[in-house]
C-alpha cells in the first residue's frame, strides 16, 4: 500500500525545483560548493600571474555575450538531455577528482569548464548548448592553457620589437645600433626585456577581440577585418612603445624607468583599445549585416506532453544531486601522505657509469621551490650527460 509520508521529501524537492529563481540560486551554490578548490586555484592564478590577469573578465564577458542573444535563447524550449548531460557531468567530475587528488590545478580548472557545459546540456538541452557554444567555449581562455605558446613567442617578439624600434628611431634621425634585443643609443642602452616583449598585450588584446568581433560584427567580412585590426594593434603596440622610450631617452631624458615608463605603456595600451573599439563601431556601420532568419517560436509545453515538466524536474534534481555528492567527496576526502620506504641519502652514489653529482639541483627542466632541492638527485657520466631523479 502506498505511504504518502514516504513521498513527501521527493514532493518537496520537486516543488522547490519548480521555482525558477530559487532553483537557480541553489544551483549556483551547489556549483561553487563542488568546484570551490578549482575556483580558488583560478582566482589565485589570475591574481599572481600577470599574463592571466584578464581572467577576472572572462566569465563576466561570457555572461554578457550570452545576454546579447537573450531574444533567441528565450524562444528556445528547455529540452533537458538526461543521458548526455549526466555523461558529460560525470566526465567533468572524473577530471575534477584526479586533479584535486594530484594537486593538478590546470586539470581542475578545465574540469570547471566541462561541468558548465554539462549543466547547460543536462538542464536545457542540446539546442541551447549549441546556441551558447561560443560564449561557453570562450571560458577556456580563463584557464592558464597558453603557457607553451607564450613561452615560444617571447624571444621572437623581443627581437621584432627591437628591430622595428631600430628602424623607427633611424627614420627619426636618432643614431642607434642594435645587438639582438639591445638598442645602443649615444646616451643610454635600452633592452627589450622578456617582461616587455609585448606578448602579454598580444594575449589580452586577442582575448578581448574574440567576443568583440562576434558581438559587434554580424558579417564574416566585418569579423575578419576587425580580427586583422586587432592583430595589427596587438603586434605593433610594443614596437611603438619601445620607440617612444628611445625618443624619450635620447632627447634629454636618459632614465626611461619609473613612472614615465609605466605611463607610456598604459597610454599605448589605452590608445590601442580606443582604436579597436572605434574600428568595431565603424565596421558595424559600414558593412551591412546579412539578413537574419526568423527567430524560432517557443514550443507550447502542452503540445509536447507532460513529459517535459517532469523531465525538467528530474534534470534539476539530478544536477543538484551530482554536484552536491561530488562536492561532499572533495571536501571530506583528504589525500594521505605516503612516506618513503627508504631515505634519499641511501641512493647509491654510483649507478653503472653514472655518478651522483655533489649538488642536488636538477640539471634540466623547471624547478619547484622547496621541492626539487629536497627530493632531486642528479647523476652525471663522463661524457657530460646528466639525469635528474625525482
Amino acid at each position: 500500500m502506498h505511504n504518502p509520508a514516504s513521498s513527501r521529501p521527493a514532493l518537496r524537492a520537486a516543488v522547490l525545483v519548480q521555482k525558477p529563481g530559487l532553483r537557480t540560486v541553489l544551483l549556483v551554490v551547489a556549483f561553487v560548493f563542488c568546484c570551490s578548490p578549482a575556483l580558488r586555484a583560478l582566482v589565485r592564478t589570475w591574481s599572481e600571474q600577470d599574463l592571466y590577469s584578464y581572467g577576472f573578465l572572462v566569465p563576466v564577458i561570457s555572461l554578457f555575450w550570452i545576454r546579447q542573444d537573450h531574444e533567441l535563447l528565450a524562444r528556445l524550449p528547455a529540452t533537458p538531455s538526461l543521458f548526455g548531460g549526466t555523461l558529460l557531468l560525470t566526465a567533468g567530475g572524473a577530471l575534477l577528482l584526479p586533479g584535486f587528488a594530484g594537486s593538478m590545478g590546470i586539470i581542475q580548472e578545465l574540469a570547471v569548464v566541462v561541468i558548465v557545459h554539462a549543466l547547460v546540456l543536462l538542464l536545457l538541452g542540446g539546442r541551447f548548448l549549441r546556441a551558447v557554444a561560443l560564449p561557453l567555449g570562450y571560458l577556456v581562455l580563463m584557464v592558464p592553457v597558453l603557457d607553451p605558446v607564450v613561452e615560444a613567442l617571447h624571444w621572437p617578439f623581443q627581437l621584432f620589437a627591437a628591430e622595428a624600434a631600430e628602424a623607427a628611431l633611424s627614420l627619426a634621425g636618432v643614431p642607434v645600433f642594435r645587438s639582438q634585443q639591445y638598442l645602443e643609443l649615444p646616451n643610454v642602452t635600452l633592452e627589450v626585456a622578456r617582461a616587455c616583449s609585448g606578448v602579454r598585450y598580444l594575449v589580452s588584446t586577442m582575448v578581448l577581440s574574440i567576443p568583440l568581433l562576434f558581438m559587434t560584427q554580424k558579417s564574416r567580412k566585418g569579423r575578419l577585418l576587425l580580427l586583422l585590426l586587432a592583430l595589427v594593434l596587438a603586434i605593433g603596440a610594443n614596437p611603438l612603445r619601445v620607440t617612444l622610450a628611445g625618443l624619450w631617452a635620447y632627447f634629454g631624458h636618459g632614465d626611461v624607468h619609473g613612472p614615465s615608463h609605466l605611463l607610456q605603456g598604459y597610454a599605448v595600451y589605452m590608445v590601442g583599445l580606443f582604436v579597436l573599439f572605434a574600428g568595431a563601431w565603424l565596421l558595424q556601420r559600414i558593412i551591412p549585416a546579412p539578413l537574419q532568419r526568423d527567430l524560432p517560436q517557443r514550443e507550447n509545453e502542452s503540445e509536447t506532453g507532460a513529459s517535459i515538466p517532469r523531465r525538467v524536474t528530474d534534470a534539476w534534481l539530478l544536477a543538484f544531486g551530482l554536484l552536491l555528492g561530488l562536492g561532499l567527496f572533495l571536501h571530506l576526502y583528504a589525500p594521505e601522505r605516503v612516506p618513503l620506504t627508504r631515505g634519499l641519502d641511501e641512493l647509491p652514489p654510483l649507478l653503472s657509469e653514472w655518478r651522483l653529482a655533489p649538488s642536488a639541483e636538477p640539471a634540466t627542466g623547471p624547478s619547484v621551490p622547496d621541492g626539487d632541492a629536497g627530493i632531486a638527485r642528479v647523476y652525471r657520466n663522463s661524457r657530460g650527460g646528466a639525469v635528474t631523479l625525482r
